[in-house]
């Protein structure tokens, strides 16, 4: 993976310019300062390669490895920054609100049913069904229902697993 594109995952969750982006790092690492280094000039886009990023986080050149390590560790925590996304501020458009809801409460569904919490992530995945039901979003809508049906079919609710297998038949885009 490119610092390119960790600047770009960058760009869209942090901003160390507001102070609960930088405090949540800062007491998350306890200390990691290599890593802090990384984030801010990820931030900033100070770095248009490896080499650049290596010679001014640790003063020298050395192996990939270490910094290959460091990279990944930004990455999985950029990507979990993606999910806490306040959508009030980062979307214009309703429209746009309601894609992000609906694939959110998609993925929190399949989770939480994954995790055998069959209650709440089937309520995720009806919530994220009746979003892109009211929004047109005919894609999302077929994998919530095939996830709703899924799960249904090792509860061993027949009558559950009918009613969704029911609407995939009828919806026209299949």
């Amino acid at each position: 993976m490119s610092i390119k594109i960790l600047q770009e995952m960058s760009n869209l969750v942090t901003d160390f310019t507001k102070k609960n982006r930088f405090v949540e790092l800062v007491e998350e690492e306890n200390g990691g300062f290599k890593y802090l280094q990384l984030m801010r000039g990820l931030s900033k886009g100070e770095w248009e390669n490896d080499e650049d990023a290596i010679r001014e986080i640790y003063g020298k050149e050395l192996g990939n490895k270490t910094f290959e390590m460091l990279k990944s560790r930004a990455k999985d925590r950029l990507v979990n920054m993606i999910f806490q996304l306040d959508t009030q501020k980062k979307f214009k458009s309703s429209y746009d609100k309601a894609y992000y809801s609906t694939c959110k409460n998609l993925l929190a569904g399949v989770i939480l049913l994954l995790q055998n919490r069959r209650v709440s992530g089937e309520e995720n995945l009806k919530l994220a069904l009746l979003t892109a039901n009211q929004y047109n979003f005919t894609d999302l809508a077929i994998v919530a229902l095939r996830q709703l049906r899924y799960f249904s079919s090792f509860s061993g609710s027949k009558k559950q697993f009918s009613k969704y297998n029911l609407e995939l038949k009828e919806n026209p885009s299949i």
